[in-house]
């Protein structure tokens, strides 16, 4: 198969607006005349008055749905037992109703709206279950038999890119009708992942809260009198230099600039350098790329100046975030890296529910190289994608618009687990804040989705940068033939 371009990008995390455009006066009409008034006529008895014609604004134009006369539209998904826009299967699968458990009314909701899109379409949604480590094989063979296995299916972005590789599911933004508008549709249902141009699925409308980031410990900054972080991004100062000069500062003694989970963050920082660590022309190691190579030279200085913390020397690979991430309950590091904001909350958990610091927290630095300000996250949501070879897809398209209409999307909206799940730990608003509309603006890359050059890959090299094992262009030259081929294969073109 021959290789096709790939870019993937986090869609813009936000609703979008139509564009309205106001038409301006006639500037070259003639001035009006004007005349003397003339006297009132006189009149010798009651006058009647005439009421204003009354105005009503025009109903809008309903769709006629088309009757697709009891037809089966399958729903595959690689989850347990609920798909993001259908819900739960069935009412035994809804949770049960109790105090302060939204999860209830949101099943029962979109399990509702399910059976409103069956009446609009007169179709019988039916839900299959399929094993995760089964999706691609399924879905080949049917489409060898010219087949296909499902109409829709949920899964997530690692096996969507590969099915998409393989010619199993369809780019969805050129689909629609007549009477629809793509950026309408938007409103209830974001673009997930995008490959050359091409949407290949979509998600719910709502921002990524589970991102990775840098925590800050207040105390020790205030300590040493370094520039707060939270202060700098706000201003948009927050920069590779400004980091470097903070760990600098705050590197003394028993205290250290940065410590946690080192080799997912060289990963972001790539990314945010407007670089790849998968090339999306050549499907190869993206590592050559300049910009690429300085964010992993920022991380060899990191380690060359001791600025970072290891926590445990014993593991057996003292570099990664199961190795470093406790080392922030001991406060002793100005910042620290985390492989998504749960990590500090369980963190927070296991140090008795609370951590020893006052703590907050802002997004990954973009580098010098950034044109966009767009930031990375390692993984993106599950996709609602459509099949090569099912019937009418633009109705398919037009019944998934239905489903994300589900009426619990202004709960959704102000209500989202994700924002209270936020608030439970984050110790202010602005916090919250920063997370949402960072999860708005972000990037995703095609190697951590693969699996063939994601942390592990990165903690390696940081570890032979550690113990002067290897130079940055020896770590890359040494692996770059094995890892190009396990590229070939995830894609399918070997």
């Amino acid at each position: 198969m021959k290789a096709r371009k790939l870019v993937i990008l986090i869609a813009a995390l936000g609703v979008l607006a139509l564009l309205l455009v106001a038409c301006g006066n006639n500037n070259n009409a003639d001035p009006p005349t004007t005349t003397a008034p003339t006297a009132a006529p006189t009149t010798t008895g009651p006058t009647e008055t005439t009421a204003p014609p009354t105005t009503t604004e025009p109903a809008p134009v309903q769709p006629e749905f088309p009757d697709l006369d009891g037809r089966v539209v399958r729903f595959g998904s690689q989850a347990m037992y609920w798909f993001t826009s259908i819900g739960s299967f069935n009412e035994d699968g809804w949770v049960t109703p109790v105090d302060d458990n939204p999860n209830y009314f949101v099943h029962r909701l979109r399990y509702e709206n399910r059976q409103r899109v069956e009446e609009l379409f007169n179709i019988v949604i039916e839900p299959v279950l399929i094993p995760g480590g089964e999706i691609i094989g399924r879905l080949g063979t049917a489409n060898l038999a010219g087949e296909a296995y499902v109409d829709i299916i949920y899964m997530g972005p690692a096996h969507v890119n590969t099915a998409f590789s393989r010619g199993y599911v369809m780019p969805i933004n050129d689909l629609g009708r007549p009477d629809s508008n793509w950026r309408t549709t938007q409103t209830h249902m974001w673009p997930g992942l995008t490959v050359d141009g091409d949407i290949l699925g979509l998600v719910r409308p709502l921002p990524v809260m589970n991102q990775q980031g840098i925590f800050v410990n207040l105390d020790v900054i205030n300590a040493f009198g370094a520039p707060n972080p939270v202060d700098l991004f706000d201003r948009g100062e927050w920069t590779w230099d400004a980091m470097r000069d903070i760990m600098a500062m705050t590197t003394s003694g028993d205290y250290f600039g940065v410590s946690g989970a080192l080799g997912q963050a060289m990963m972001h920082f790539i990314v945010a350098n407007d670089a790849y660590i998968v090339n999306p022309v050549t499907l190869e190691i993206g590592h050559d790329n300049p910009a690429a190579l300085a964010a992993m030279e920022f991380f060899q200085e990191i380690l060359a100046n001791g600025w970072f913390m290891v926590a445990d020397y014993e593991a057996d690979n003292y570099l990664v975030a199961g190795a470093n991430s406790p080392s922030f309950n001991q406060g002793r590091s100005a910042l620290h890296f985390v492989p998504g904001v749960a990590t500090i909350n369980a963190e927070r958990n296991a140090a008795g529910g609370t951590l020893p610091m006052n703590f907050d927290w802002v997004p990954h630095p973009v580098g010098p190289n950034n044109t966009s300000g767009v930031t990375y996250q390692n993984n993106g949501r599950n996709n609602e994608s459509i099949i090569v070879g099912a019937e009418d897809p633009e109705i398919l398209l037009w019944i998934l618009e239905e489903l994300f209409m589900w009426p619990g999307y202004d709960y959704y909206v102000e209500h989202e687990a994700d924002h209270d799940w936020a608030r439970a730990w984050a110790p202010n608003e602005a916090l919250v804040s920063r997370l949402v509309n960072n999860g708005t603006n972000m990037a995703a890359d095609l190697g951590p989705l693969t699996g063939v050059v994601g942390a592990g890959f990165h903690n390696n090299l940081l570890l032979a940068l550690y113990n002067n094992e290897m130079t940055i262009a020896q770590y890359i030259e040494y692996h770059r033939q094995d890892r190009n081929h396990a590229l070939r294969v995830w894609f399918g073109l070997e």
